[in-house]
């Protein structure tokens, strides 16, 4: 009945309330599989993942991989990144199953992997990310920024080319666009990205 009244006044944006009720169930039975996802879905939908993150060790101690259809090892992965922790976030995000690989779990391990220094995997991420979603705007310039660490400038340009193709407001791949023109010295390319 706590998780059923905490969905309520969640539905309702009452998260005081909410987390009150989910701190309750879980004082109550603090193993309970359905109380600890509760518990750490709802830190993770209010941004709080240091919170987040031994619940969901939690239930990935208790053999649950996958709980009310969402990949455990991929909201571990994303709290992970979201608190900055990129070596700890890149290791669950890697074991994704390939059903769960959404576009935000994509992105987000691309980025993982630029923070990591690691420039050419998170090109190939974000390079099949693209291929399978197209409309994901913020791909781009994470692309046209690991080309450009690579010195990779047609590639960067091609990149912040085809995301302003997709989000012509995009202020970041303007300026993008333009810093990578300079870099291949054309100044007319360079001065119209930044008119």
């Amino acid at each position: 009945s706590l998780l059923v009244a905490a969905d309520l006044y969640q539905t309702e944006e009452q998260f005081e309330v909410t987390e009150e009720k989910l701190r309750e169930a879980f004082r109550l039975a603090p193993q309970e599989p359905a109380v600890l996802f509760a518990l750490s879905a709802y830190y993770y939908l209010v941004r709080k993942f240091d919170q987040a993150i031994p619940l969901y060790i939690s239930l990935i101690k208790q053999g649950y991989l996958e709980f009310a259809k969402v990949d455990i090892a991929g909201r571990l992965g994303m709290s992970y990144a979201q608190s900055g922790k990129f070596d700890q976030a890149l290791g669950y995000l890697n074991q994704v199953d390939p059903h769960y690989q959404t576009s935000d779990i994509r992105f987000q391990t691309g980025m993982t992997q630029l923070h990591l220094g690691k420039v050419k995997e998170a090109i190939s991420t974000l390079q099949e990310l693209i291929d399978y979603d197209n409309q994901y705007a913020s791909a781009y310039p994470a692309l046209a920024s690991a080309y450009l660490k690579e010195n990779q400038y047609q590639k960067a340009l091609k990149a912040a080319q085809e995301g302003l193709g997709v989000d012509q407001y995009n202020e970041q791949l303007y300026t993008l666009a333009a810093e990578i023109a300079s870099h291949l010295g054309d100044y007319p390319l360079m001065g119209k990205y930044l008119s």
